[in-house]
């Protein structure tokens, strides 16, 4: 069948998806050689060529790496934050260097920058509290600063960022300090919007302690949205990244936090003990961050998509959670001083206590352990803890004390407020048992490399109505069969 125009195989599309004349939207593109070798492969098959080259075109689509770099306007935008921030850099001449105080950074044709790293947020001091403890209304005016943020091109901003950090600021010991000012950054961006949002954190250890985190009422239309195939729910429905439709495959690799690995991780006095490269995996808080975004699939388990996820957000909090809990113990069990300690690390390398922050030039790496971040632009809410996980909460609460596990557990979205099955539970599930048993996956998109993660502890998204059947009461176990 020879090489061959793609242009036909657009028109065909076009045709299918409006009523009007194809001649008006003929769109033309070049293949690589791998297409054209695809459509060859077709060549004496049972299939009409236009089929094949729609197959071959698909295939293409599919394996498309979006262009994540940080453009020039991009940069604009975040020179324009840290103005409105009194973060930028300054541009001094060499005459005037002595004069200046501060830290001085690199020297090019007699000139240098200077840092100003500014000490106060302009939208003021927050609290970070768990994201199932907010109010109504702290959830409502957080889910709309999120949508707003998408639609002003933030979210894909953000994105870009992480995406452009992940070989500089992770498996390293930037990894913790990095990730502090990015998500900071994202929440002093949200608050340009309205300065009563803080970012909240997601505690996966309460998901965990259920009998399988897939049925966790956070997965619904209130909080996350869906966590199964293209996002069509949540504060984040319908949002695109550079490859489609926002995607989650949740429970299909990995685990959530665990409330092991984190006290593994606070027992720890060092940074460079709970950093990588030096890191035994015992204590390896980036390693174990990474199950959560493989747990959860789908963009999230990619460093060059996760930041289009609202969760990828929410994570990183509790990360970061985690990170000053560790901070304090450092400074009165360990007598380590956390606002000093960075690891050796060579110079030129990205992870050096010196080298800029990627996406935030004007800051350097040891600026992420520095005490004004705790100190004036956020604190955290403790972790909810029984017997009162969420005293606050609307009834019936999304958060309940196992008294025998002594923790939180997140309620189960397969229960109504008296314990009964919810109304929606039959067909979800029927939906779900049915996608299942058929044994089909969607196409797997090509997003590049996927974060390192621990192994899955067997309960999946396949297992789920088991797992919930083998915790659930008597009275409960007779309805969960009818769905096995």
């Amino acid at each position: 069948m020879g090489k061959f125009s793609l242009c036909s195989v657009f028109v065909f599309l076009m045709a299918k998806a409006v009523d009007t004349q194809t001649t008006n939207h003929q769109v033309c593109m070049l293949v690589p050689e791998a297409t054209h070798a695809c459509f060859r492969s077709f060549e004496g098959k049972p299939i009409g060529q236009l089929a094949a080259r729609i197959s071959c075109l698909q295939d293409l689509m599919w394996n498309i790496v979006p262009d994540m770099s940080l453009n020039e306007k991009d940069r604009s935008v975040l020179r324009n934050i840290s103005a409105s921030l009194g973060m930028e850099p300054i541009q001094e001449s060499l005459a005037m260097k002595s004069n200046a105080g501060g830290f001085a950074g690199s020297t090019q044709a007699g000139t240098s920058t200077q840092r100003r790293s500014s000490q106060y947020p302009r939208s003021g001091k927050r609290t970070r509290k768990e994201y199932r403890t907010l109010s109504p209304g702290e959830k409502e005016r957080f889910h709309r600063a999120l949508k707003r943020l998408y639609m002003d091109g933030y979210i894909d901003l953000f994105a870009k960022i992480h995406a452009e950090a992940s070989d500089k600021h992770h498996s390293g010991p930037s990894f913790l300090p990095w990730h502090r000012v990015y998500i900071t950054m994202f929440e002093e961006v949200l608050r340009m919007y309205d300065r009563s949002v803080s970012l909240p954190y997601w505690a996966s250890t309460f998901d965990d302690a259920m009998s399988n985190p897939v049925n966790s009422i956070l997965w619904t239309d209130s909080y996350f949205g869906n966590g199964e195939g293209i996002v069509t729910s949540g504060p984040a429905a319908y949002w695109v990244t550079g490859q489609g439709g926002l995607e989650r495959n949740y429970g299909r690799g990995s685990t959530l936090f665990k409330k092991d690995q984190i006290q593994k991780v606070l027992s720890q006095c060092y940074l460079a003990n709970i950093s990588r490269p030096s890191a035994p995996p015992v204590f390896d808080l980036e390693g174990y961050h990474g199950g959560p975004h493989v747990w959860v699939g789908g963009d999230m388990s990619a460093f060059i998509t996760t930041g289009y996820d609202p969760v990828f957000y929410m994570h990183h909090a509790y990360v970061d959670y985690i990170w000053e809990q560790f901070r304090r113990r450092q400074r009165y069990i360990c007598g380590v001083e956390p606002t000093r300690d960075y690891p050796e690390v060579p110079v030129g390398n990205s992870n050096h206590p010196d080298a800029s922050m990627t996406g935030f030039e004007w800051l350097i790496n040891r600026d992420g352990i520095r005490p004004q971040w705790i100190n004036n632009w956020f604190n955290y809410d403790p972790e909810p803890s029984c017997p009162d996980c969420c005293p606050n909460c609307p009834s019936p609460a999304p958060l309940y004390c196992d008294s025998v596990k002594n923790t939180c557990v997140s309620r189960s979205k397969l229960l109504d407020s008296s314990g009964q099955l919810s109304g929606g539970f039959a067909v979800a599930m029927s939906l779900s048992s049915a996608r299942m048993g058929s044994g089909q996956q969607e196409r797997p998109r090509n997003r590049g490399r996927e974060f390192d993660a621990p192994p899955s502890d067997g309960r999946t998204v396949a297992t789920a109505l088991q797992d919930a059947m083998a915790a659930a009461p008597a009275t409960l176990q007779q309805q969960l069969r009818t769905f096995l």
